[in-house]
């Protein structure tokens, strides 16, 4: 008889897990990922474009806005490593990556490209977002323990003895 029992948790990446992974050579597209830290990409763009209107020329001015929010526990896949930097998808599309870092308390962080006094800016699909919310945002990754029993139970009829 096999018992097999599991039980899966999230864990903190850590640069210590990170290497132990490495070590195995861990395939990390095999494994789900998952932010700690609610945060939103911000995208606002502003600008003037020239018109013609019965025969006038209008300056038109123009706004986009673009918000997306990533909730704690949002699942996610690395797609692409490049040093020490992994490359998280949590949507598909071509560009759409988030970079993680190890930051200097050891965690994997998603960490700005860009930061100044406005606020930290990261590329996400070809375009500069502002992270809103930004604080320690880190990456998760689920991790499962898999218990294994063998257990075999018999019925010993004993030995008769001839004489």
């Amino acid at each position: 008889m096999l018992i097999l029992t599991s039980c899966a948790r999230k864990v903190k990446l850590t640069g210590e897990l990170k290497a132990k992974l490495d070590e195995q050579q861990v395939n990390y597209r095999n494994i789900q990922f998952y932010n700690h830290g609610t945060f939103t990409l911000r995208l606002k763009n502003s600008y003037e474009a020239m018109v013609a209107s019965n025969g006038k020329l209008r300056m038109k001015k123009r706004n986009e806005s673009e918000k997306m929010k990533f909730k704690t526990g949002t699942k996610a896949a690395c797609d692409t490593i490049i040093g020490e930097t992994l490359y998280i998808r949590f949507e598909k599309g071509a560009g759409k990556l988030l970079p993680f870092r190890m930051s200097p308390e050891g965690l994997y962080e998603l960490l700005p490209d860009r930061s100044d006094s406005s606020g930290n800016y990261v590329l996400y699909n070809g375009r500069e977002y502002k992270i809103v919310n930004y604080r320690e945002i880190t990456l998760h990754a689920k991790r499962k323990k898999v218990h294994e029993a063998h257990k075999q139970i018999r019925k010993v009829k004993g030995i008769t003895v001839k004489g």
